[in-house]
């Protein structure tokens, strides 16, 4: 999903993630789990643009992007060899139709402005028995765009009530726009210490842990 930014011709500009829906490998980008406890805080944010409406439209299926997250996470782009099998249980449960298709396409459709395209930041946090926490999980839907990057974020700090994995990735369900997203950031505030993460729309860290002021 790597690509150049659309709104620069500056080799020197970071290189952006590419969403498009028609393309079973493009519609998911960066994506991170992390172990989280009852108590933390984190901060979601990322920038966001969309091309023009194109010819054809529509969305794709829940099933195609439950495919899609998975084959993100297993396929060669995703987890490492070497922990991709040991955890492909794992990703299969998470995933499973309860959480997903009967809970989270909820949420998901409850938080959505049908005037804007399907492309969101998720969030979705599992328990210790990897079930769905409803009230901990949901979507920044993709922010209207007049030619410019345009910041989609919580709007603050969210405290978590719930111990467990959460898993944050990029996606696009809508087959009629290219989306790009860049600088997606996860700030986890946890006792003393602040965990930040930058990634890269191929997933990679820029900055680790800091300490809190």
């Amino acid at each position: 999903v790597r690509d150049t930014n659309p709104l620069s011709s500056s080799p020197s500009d970071l290189k952006v993630a590419h969403l498009d829906a028609n393309n079973t490998q493009k519609r998911i980008g960066a994506s991170l789990m992390v172990n989280v406890n009852a108590g933390d805080q984190i901060e979601l944010s990322a920038l966001s643009f969309y091309g023009p409406h194109e010819t054809g439209g529509g969305n794709i299926t829940t099933s195609e992007m439950v495919s899609s997250i998975i084959g993100s996470l297993l396929g060669p782009a995703g987890l490492p060899p070497a922990e991709a099998g040991a955890n492909a249980q794992l990703v299969q449960n998470l995933f499973s139709s309860s959480n997903y298709l009967s809970t989270y396409e909820a949420i998901k459709n409850s938080q959505t402005n049908p005037s804007r395209p399907r492309a969101y930041i998720n969030y979705m946090l599992f328990d210790q028995d990897l079930k769905l926490v409803p009230e901990e999980s949901g979507v920044i839907q993709i922010a209207m765009t007049d030619g410019t990057w345009k910041t989609n974020s919580l709007g603050g700090t969210k405290t978590l009530t719930k111990s467990g994995i959460l898993f944050v990735y990029l996606s696009s369900e809508d087959k009629s726009r290219h989306i790009y997203w860049i600088n997606l950031m996860l700030r986890h505030y946890k006792k003393s210490l602040v965990d930040e993460k930058h990634y890269y729309p191929f997933g990679s860290t820029v900055d680790l842990t800091l300490n809190a002021s």
